[in-house]
């Protein structure tokens, strides 16, 4: 996984150290994921994950009939935790890598619809506290997908640059503003086998510790949809 997120991380890199290629965009922000699963159940209290989100887009076709088709590469995690029967503190961390093409249409310097499809990998760890201090945990991948559709309202150039209506240096944002989106995630489940559990002491002379197999925890459902909203710079 490691080698996953510096592949994302140079490819943020790659973008801009070369600006004159392509258009480049960035955007942080925030959302909820709906997880209708009743596996969720034991983690809140509601079917609501909240998630932060940052994501790197290129568009290297500034004409023609592919302007506007870009790259898109994202991060999305977050946590949930609750207590169940007044016994047991439960927590998840999730977290999804994502890449695919998206798509922005620019019908003015302040309006731009946008739709993007992603693949995803997605990896949690779950675990479970009881009262007495014991505890087991987890952790799982699954893949899947996403689609989603929204719109940025920006600064309008001519407010940023009220001299030339454009930029005068790559560094500078062509525009920047906020964006809203919705979506929906299709995934696999990510299916916890089995729980990592303390190890026992052996008992008597020469007794090795040992570690016991540990409770299956199930499995989680993380498909259904997204509403996220951010800021958006784009250079």
């Amino acid at each position: 996984m490691r080698r996953t997120v510096s592949a994302v991380v140079a490819f943020g890199l790659v973008l801009g150290a070369a600006p004159a290629l392509a258009d480049v965009g960035l955007a942080v922000g925030g959302g909820s994921m709906v997880v209708p699963d009743r596996s969720y159940d034991p983690f809140s209290q509601n079917d609501n994950l909240g998630v932060g989100m940052l994501s790197i887009r290129a568009a290297p076709f500034r004409k023609g009939v592919l302007a506007g088709l870009g790259f898109e590469a994202a991060y999305a995690g977050g946590t949930a935790s609750d207590a169940v029967w007044g016994e047991f503190d439960t927590n998840l961390t999730l977290n999804i890598l994502s890449f695919g093409p998206s798509y922005r249409r620019e019908v003015t310097d302040w309006f731009v619809p946008y739709g993007r499809l992603l693949l995803s990998v997605a990896w949690g760890d779950v675990g479970v506290k009881s009262t007495a201090d014991n505890a087991v945990d987890d952790s799982a991948t699954a893949f899947g997908g996403s689609l989603a559709l929204g719109f940025e309202l920006l600064m309008p150039r001519r407010v940023l640059y009220p001299d030339t209506g454009r930029k005068d240096a790559w560094y500078k944002p062509d525009n920047f503003g906020v964006f809203f989106e919705a979506g929906y995630g299709i995934y696999d489940a990510l299916v916890f086998s089995r729980a990592n559990v303390p190890e026992i002491e052996g008992e008597g002379a020469g007794k090795a510790s040992y570690r016991p197999a540990g409770p299956a925890l199930g499995s989680l459902s993380l498909s259904g949809p997204t509403i996220r909203t951010g800021f958006v710079a784009n250079f």
